[in-house]
């Protein structure tokens, strides 16, 4: 757990990170400046409402505030491609691949400026999503983001889940090649597009089932009588 002088020193880089005056903050959660100074100078923690109004304003989690973070930096850089910085990152490559014909942001190093990358996420990223604060400090290990939200991205920029979390495609299950055949993208993107009529076959009784196979029997009867009608 850190002491008081080094969560001082994690507020001002944060605050630095943001181009925010410990001033300026100070203002938002309503305490003087010279509070945050004295918890440097004699070493000392404020209580636990303050340091969670802090974890608030800041996009952390009041566990990464106030705990040491070595071992998730320590970690995540053996974790390479599957890394929170791949997985941040591998968003918005997504995000250009499905707008960049439309927006001239997409440069070759746009994944290196912070700015565009503001900017991309402010104007794509709208509604119930993250901040862009919240996921670059996720990135970092600094909070945690429910699963679900990555989720809804992937769906959003006609992507998969797994590309997100992996950098790779779908893979489904094979007998001579275990888990290593890539899933058809497009049949994927038309599972989504009929993915409530599959969940109501999914749940279907065994009657219901052998009534829809029936109909789409005799539909595809007629669509053959149909074309050999063309073709005469």
């Amino acid at each position: 757990m850190k002491n008081g002088i080094e969560l001082v020193e994690t507020i001002d880089l944060l605050l630095q990170e943001k181009n925010v005056t410990r001033k300026d903050f100070c203002k938002t959660i309503n305490i003087p400046a010279s509070t945050i100074a004295t918890w440097k100078t004699r070493n000392i923690f404020p209580t636990i409402n303050v340091l969670s109004l802090i974890a608030n304003k800041l996009n952390v989690s009041l566990d990464w505030l106030i705990n040491d973070s070595s071992d998730f930096e320590n970690r995540e850089n053996i974790l390479g491609k599957y890394s929170r910085k791949s997985i941040r990152l591998r968003i918005y490559k997504a995000l250009e691949k499905k707008y960049k014909k439309t927006d001239e942001r997409f440069t070759a190093n746009f994944l290196e400026n912070e700015t565009i990358l503001r900017e991309l996420h402010r104007y794509y990223f709208t509604g119930g999503y993250v901040s862009y604060d919240t996921l670059l400090n996720w990135s970092k290990g600094r909070c945690d983001v429910d699963v679900y939200v990555f989720n809804e991205w992937a769906v959003s920029l006609n992507s998969t889940l797994q590309y997100i979390l992996t950098g790779s495609e779908l893979l489904i299950p094979s007998e001579k090649e275990g888990y290593s055949k890539a899933f058809e993208k497009d049949l994927y993107d038309l599972a989504l597009e009929f993915r409530n009529e599959l969940y109501c076959l999914h749940n279907y009784s065994s009657d219901r089932l052998n009534n829809v196979r029936y109909l789409l029997n005799e539909l595809m009867k007629l669509e053959h009588l149909e074309y050999v009608e063309k073709k005469e």
